[in-house]
């Protein structure tokens, strides 16, 4: 589903005129400097490209070259100083040896009518050594120094000479030559000539150079029936040019991949639509793109509610996300679904996260957001460490927002660990930070309630809520505020040293700090009777929930802990909307 998907998108790009996609047999490559030669043959200047982003040139499609024999298999008309002029400074005689398969290649290839000024040119710019020209050219050091490819171009020709007619004829020649061969493609069904290697991926961070197969069977011990490497799924060269064309063509662009955990992932429609260049707003925003994206998140969850347009409901949307292994390319993960489905799920993935929070913060929480709360905060990262992130979490998460099914279980359990670890940690002024984040606090709400639909936990304070957890959090918000009013700073409050052991083990920590809390009230009583009799109030309706009755439980599990969480979330920023704003969160 994944080839084909990617081989329909190419047809979908080649019949756009306005989209430059490369032809069969052809391929974009970064080309490094080009080479201007006139008819004769006679070099004429050295052309060099961008240092740190060289133009990708459309090109004759690489040609795959590994192991010892990698020397014996030159590009058409383009390739590295090794192939073009013979430079192998480490070792001269196998540079002789390339640029003498270079111009073989060039001579057997550009005969008849596939012959022009152009080629002809470049076979007497090889046959007559004329490296030596371009390696004391003023600008060959420039070029030695970066390294990369070199091309021809024709003086006075605006293309080049790889670009023309007679060398397009020549590789549509190539690509048909091989009709006796003939079975039917895996993939597509059609008649076609099975690929024995498939093309590189470029693009996938992580990888070996950045680039790796998604197909391939290496060592003998993958391949079966007496078959070698691609033989042993049959895929047609026409079908193996467009999939992984497609896929250097996404992974190249800016609009349509983003980068999700360890995975390189990207994003394509059946036919185009705006959501199809909006959709890593909505998960990846770039840096100084946040409001952007919080804008186009308002108006999906608007048009989720008013309906998406008719076209879009059974509008075919692709996600793949591409992982490095090795020398291989691993699928993380894949998602095929409607514009219309996703466009939902993504809705509900936002809805889901909100809670309550103070105006200064994003109504929003970016995927990347979600991801770093589950690693340490520091100076440097006061929101966490990207290194620090779990490789395979990203990708479960977003395969849960996507499915709609329930979010990775790790999550929540690194997001609790992270609450439990910095609850003594301290801040740049020397405080103690807060651990149960707004970030935080709405992660463990979304997880819990796809987890427990009959068992919701709310955007703000509910005081209807008698699960355990969230009881004893409140608790525990209204015992830490007692202490802060009747001792104002302190070093290390409740919250530093009891967090950990109130969310796990109640029975052993809440009779302690009930009975602390009582000699607390006597003082705040006599500075401020108000607030120590609405303190005890909130005592009072806490514990009015039934198990209370038995005494405090002995555990609690992970879940409990969570809304543990959200309900210290919760009392504390109720009190601070409602009474005391000044308190620090």
């Amino acid at each position: 589903m994944i080839i084909k998907a990617l081989a329909d998108y190419y047809q979908r790009l080649a019949d756009d005129p306005n989209t430059d996609i490369a032809p069969p047999g052809f391929q974009h490559k970064q080309i490094n400097a080009v080479l201007v030669i006139n008819e004769d043959g006679v070099f004429e200047n050295l052309v060099l490209g961008e240092k740190k982003n060289p133009h990708a040139y459309l090109v004759p499609h690489e040609v795959k070259r590994s192991g010892p024999n990698a020397w014996k298999s030159a590009n058409l008309l383009w390739d590295h100083a090794g192939f073009v002029l013979g430079h192998n400074p480490e070792n001269p005689d196998r540079g002789k040896k390339q640029m003498d398969v270079f111009a073989e290649r060039v001579r057997e290839s550009f005969v008849g009518e596939y012959s022009d000024s152009g080629t002809r040119a470049v076979e007497k710019f090889l046959l007559g050594n004329r490296s030596q020209y371009v390696l004391n050219h003023a600008n060959f050091p420039s070029f030695e120094e970066m390294g990369g490819n070199l091309t021809f171009q024709l003086k006075g020709k605006p293309e080049l000479i790889c670009q023309s007619i007679a060398v397009q004829s020549f590789v549509a020649y190539q690509q048909a030559q091989d009709a006796a061969s003939l079975q039917a493609c895996l993939i597509s069904g059609d008649q076609d000539v099975a690929t024995r290697l498939h093309p590189i991926i470029r693009g996938v961070w992580g990888t070996d150079k950045g680039r790796g197969n998604i197909v391939a069977f290496k060592p003998p011990a993958f391949s079966s029936y007496g078959k070698s490497q691609g033989y042993n799924a049959p895929v047609g060269k026409k079908t193996v040019f467009a999939y992984t064309t497609a896929l250097n063509h996404l992974l190249a662009t800016e609009t349509q991949r983003m980068q999700v955990g360890d995975a390189s992932t990207v994003f394509w429609a059946k036919h185009p639509c705006d959501f199809e260049s909006d959709f890593h707003s909505f998960l990846s925003p770039k840096k100084g793109e946040e409001a952007v994206s919080y804008e186009k998140i308002r108006g999906l969850l608007s048009a989720v509610k008013t309906g998406v347009p008719p076209e879009e409901a059974d509008m075919p949307f692709y996600v793949l996300g591409l992982a490095p292994n090795a020398s291989r390319i691993a699928i993380r993960f894949w998602h095929e679904g409607s514009v219309k489905e996703i466009k939902e799920r993504v809705a509900e993935h936002f809805q889901g996260l909100e809670i309550g929070h103070s105006e200064k913060q994003s109504a929003y929480i970016s995927l990347r957001r979600v991801l770093l709360a589950t690693t340490r905060s520091s100076r440097s990262h006061p929101f966490g460490n990207d290194d620090e992130i779990v490789p395979n979490l990203a990708a479960e998460v977003v395969r849960a927002i996507l499915s709609g099914s329930n979010y990775p279980q790790i999550l929540l359990h690194s997001v609790i660990r992270r609450i439990k670890a910095e609850q003594a940690n301290k801040g740049q002024d020397g405080k103690p930070v807060r651990n149960v984040t707004y970030v935080r606090a709405a992660i463990i709400k979304a997880v819990l309630n796809r987890k427990y639909k009959e068992e919701e936990l709310s955007v703000n304070l509910d005081l209807d809520n008698m699960t355990k957890g969230y009881r004893l959090g409140r608790l525990f918000a209204v015992l830490e505020k007692i202490q802060w009013l009747a001792l104002k700073d302190l070093n290390a409050n409740l919250r530093d040293k009891f967090y950990s052991s109130a969310s796990c083990t109640p029975n052993r920590v809440f009779p302690h700090l009930l009975d602390l809390s009582n000699k607390h009230l006597k003082k705040v009583r006599s500075e401020n009777p108000g607030s120590a009799r609405n303190r005890e109030k909130e005592i009072h309706e806490i514990m009015t929930a039934d198990f209370f009755s038995t005494g405090f439980p002995k555990i609690l599990d992970l879940d409990d802990q969570g809304r543990f969480a959200v309900g210290y979330y919760h009392q504390k920023f109720y009190k601070i909307e409602t009474e005391e704003k000044g308190e620090e969160v």
